[in-house]
């Protein structure tokens, strides 16, 4: 029995690495997350407990290389896991999939450039990422920590 997480989400094209991040020369293929979207997602998950689940078609390169990269790229919330996404189902089903597989899940969201069909699913501008709505759509739907409440880091 596992406590309850809360979970993010997270795609990588058009939420960490907005389409405008294509025109850095010279081009990182496994990198060039926006700093500011790295700074929200960091921010998010130290204001809710949440750790992160990759939901993205970089989810080809596996858990391990991912972790690499999300620490070259800077984040330090927990990466936990990666769904079963693109390979085995749509986003909406491998979310869910993976919640089955390692739940209880007590809060989720999902951030993503495409629309899915659930209320937890924030849809994020591919050409420019993040915004400061989206922001706090996520810590409202993740809910914030209570003050002596640990975190799932701990």
């Amino acid at each position: 029995g596992h406590k309850p997480m809360k979970i993010i989400f997270l795609v990588i094209d058009g939420v960490m690495k907005p389409g405008r991040a294509y025109w850095l020369i010279p081009h990182k293929p496994d990198g060039n997350f926006d700093p500011l979207a790295v700074a929200a997602i960091n921010a998010i998950c130290e204001k809710t407990g949440a750790g992160i689940v990759f939901n993205s078609t970089w989810n080809r390169s596996g858990f391990d290389r991912l972790c690499e990269i999300a620490a070259i790229e800077g984040i330090t919330a927990p990466v936990i896991g990666v769904t079963a996404f693109p390979d085995l189902c749509d986003r909406l089903e491998a979310i869910k999939a993976w919640m089955t597989a390692n739940g209880p899940v007590e809060a989720w969201c999902a951030m993503d450039d495409e629309t899915m069909a659930d209320t937890r699913c924030i849809k994020v501008n591919y050409d420019n990422g993040f915004s400061t709505q989206d922001f706090s759509n996520a810590v409202r739907l993740l809910g914030r920590l209570e003050v002596g409440e640990p975190t799932t880091t701990s």
